[in-house]
């Protein structure tokens, strides 16, 4: 998979033209080649409106999160997948991509690092809620 975000160029209806970053061009050759060697030319295409990157590291919101989803273990006795699943399901926002498996085609809850600042934003409001609805209490690190 490739992923950069990318001005697009309207010419006709019913077609677009992209440009791929310099940084890519290498990837996006052997992509083609792969296309062309296995699939006939044909590649699956997402498009989406550009995020903000969410931070990472000590103090970042993904800390946040996952800082309130270890806490929510505690009192619930969930694994961390488990209670982030619990999360995920109770976002209305958070993403879904659609995979194949075993020749079926299956809807899975997008990873955390495919979510927008916003989405992010919502999943630790859910978080609160849920302490709030239990009464526990949620330490802000």
């Amino acid at each position: 998979m490739i992923r950069f975000v990318t001005k697009h160029y309207h010419h006709e209806p019913g077609t677009v033209t992209i440009t791929v970053p310099s940084a890519f061009a290498g990837a996006w050759g052997a992509m083609q080649e792969r296309s062309n060697r296995l699939n006939a030319g044909y590649l699956t295409v997402t498009l989406e409106l550009p995020h903000r990157p969410r931070s990472t590291g000590f103090k970042s919101q993904n800390h946040h999160l996952r800082g309130h989803v270890r806490q929510l273990c505690f009192y619930t006795g969930y694994t961390m997948t488990e209670m982030m699943d619990v999360i995920k399901q109770a976002t209305p926002t958070w993403p879904e991509k659609i995979m194949e498996i075993r020749g079926r085609h299956v809807a899975v809850k997008a990873s955390e690092a495919d979510v927008s600042v916003e989405v992010a934003s919502e999943a630790i409001e859910i978080c609160h809620v849920i302490a709030a609805d239990h009464d526990w209490y949620l330490k802000e690190e």
